[in-house]
């Protein structure tokens, strides 16, 4: 079966289950729902909500069906703009409308409202050491707006990340212009991002990882370029991967990618005493390590500075300054239990468990809509066209990879088990797992454009972004109160 058939193939039976959970839903059968949340995020018994996934479902069996559907598409020409940043920037703007207009309207009880408020008096609030450049700016957005326009904290921050998201839709917009690809394969990669779900984190959001989405583009923006050979020193990218880990620890598990970088760019040809010799005894591996340190040597004298001047105490402080989520959340559990938890209302399950399994593919549904199973049925797929040495391929699958790790395992109680069904209503996505996401659906783009022909390319990228679509305005309208 050709790769196109599979993934229209994945994109009615997602939506077949979407609309099988509104129709149960309609009929109270609400138990439906602790199965698949991750598609029907309403939990509504509404009837316009049976007839938009009827809708939807005949129209993706369409674009199965009737190539000519998606032939249209690709005729489409978007005409070349003479100013990208102008054009780049107009693009952002009006996702930021659309992010403030479908604003959520559910305050999901994460805290980092009231950490950007408590930041006034508190050092481990102003400095949130797991996300310590976060937590200060937001602080700072957060008493600028409330002085002079009296917001709350919900509100300043949820302002900031519709901001926040404007940058993330501009850069990704220089990100896939920068690719060596079609102008076919760059829009449908700037559309598979920029439909799904995680985007909600966008749509004035209170948390800790909007920032992360950023720094992360940027970081994969900068280590292209240095791939290609336009960035020359191996400290630049180095350096944005040390700003992006200290706007979410998260991150951390994409520096692998980095060491990759330096690795790639030297010519260790085996892993032998000579080439540990080349990797890490080389001049390049201590300008990257220059480039690591000297950001945080800056935001940790800027936190010295802050310390001492406004809260009379020194970094050294652990007890005023704090450790963030780096020692587990609000639980301390930094990972899933092998064994029954006892703490049950932070880890209802093991790592192992059924449960989680289906927790984790329901999140892969909702963060990224088709995105994480297309790029299953990709990477298998094309598995003898890909040619996995190339670098950015091998440098975007190890942030996946150690990503995935990350998102399978982390078990602090800002990860995905303690939300959703058991609170009644989906809540914002407040989860660094969510740039999980964006990555993933970077790298499918990416590898469809290189390696798909135009006519396929449009009946996958049609199909795909489709089905993001559908899954995630639902869940965008139900947080703003529409639905």
């Amino acid at each position: 079966m050709r790769l196109a058939n599979k993934i229209k193939l994945l994109s009615v039976t997602l939506l077949s289950i979407l609309f099988l959970s509104y129709l149960l839903n309609y009929f109270g059968v609400s138990a439906i729902n602790k199965l698949t949340y991750g598609f029907n995020s309403v939990f509504s018994p509404n009837p316009l909500l049976v007839a938009y996934g009827v809708a939807v479902l005949l129209v993706a069996v369409a674009i199965a069906f009737y190539p000519q559907i998606t032939e249209f598409f690709g005729r489409i020409r978007l005409p070349l703009p003479e100013n990208k940043i102008v054009a780049f920037a107009a693009v952002a703007i009006i996702f930021f409308i659309l992010f403030n207009a479908f604003g959520s309207q559910v305050y999901s009880g994460d805290p980092w409202g009231k950490i950007g408020a408590r930041g006034e008096t508190e050092l481990k609030s102003r400095f949130f050491m797991s996300s310590p450049i976060t937590s200060y700016l937001n602080y700072k957005f957060y008493d600028v707006t409330h002085t002079n326009f009296g917001w709350p904290p919900e509100k300043a921050l949820g302002f900031a990340s519709t901001i926040r998201g404007a940058f993330f839709i501009f850069i990704l917009l220089m990100l896939v212009s920068a690719l060596d690809i079609s102008r076919l394969g760059k829009a449908i990669t700037f559309g598979l991002v920029a439909t799904a779900g995680f985007m909600q984190i966008y749509f004035s959001y209170n948390g800790s990882s909007d920032l992360l989405g950023i720094f992360t583009l940027l970081f994969i923006y900068v280590s292209y370029q240095y791939i290609k050979g336009k960035i020359k020193h191996i400290e630049i990218p180095a350096a944005v991967a040390a700003v992006m880990f200290w706007s979410h620890g998260s991150a951390g598990f994409f520096l692998p990618a980095l060491l990759y970088l330096h690795v790639a760019s030297t010519d260790a040809q085996k892993f032998n005493f000579d080439g540990i010799k080349k990797i890490f005894f080389s001049k390049q591996f201590v300008r990257l390590i220059f480039g690591l340190l000297l950001p945080t040597a800056i935001l940790f004298g800027f936190i010295e500075f802050e310390a001492s001047t406004y809260f009379g105490t020194h970094i050294t402080n652990i007890k005023a300054l704090g450790l963030g989520d780096f020692a587990g959340g609000g639980d301390a559990i930094m990972f899933f239990p092998l064994v029954e938890p006892q703490i049950k209302s932070y880890a209802p399950y093991t790592l192992f468990s059924f449960r989680h399994l289906l927790d984790f593919l329901n999140y892969m549904v909702l963060i990224t809509g088709i995105g994480f199973f297309a790029l299953v049925v990709a990477l298998v797929s094309l598995r003898k066209r890909i040619n996995f040495r190339e670098p950015f391929v091998f440098f975007l699958l190890t942030m996946i990879v150690f990503d995935l790790l990350f998102v399978l395992t982390w078990g602090t109680d800002t990860t995905f088990y303690r939300k959703f069904y058991d609170a009644g209503f989906v809540l914002n996505t407040w989860y660094p797992e969510s740039i999980f996401a964006a990555v993933v659906l970077f790298l499918l783009g990416y590898l469809l454009a290189k390696h798909v022909n135009r006519e396929n390319l449009v009946q996958i990228g049609t199909s795909a972004i489709f089905t993001n679509l559908v899954i995630s305005i639902p869940w965008v309208l139900h947080n703003a109160g529409v639905l």
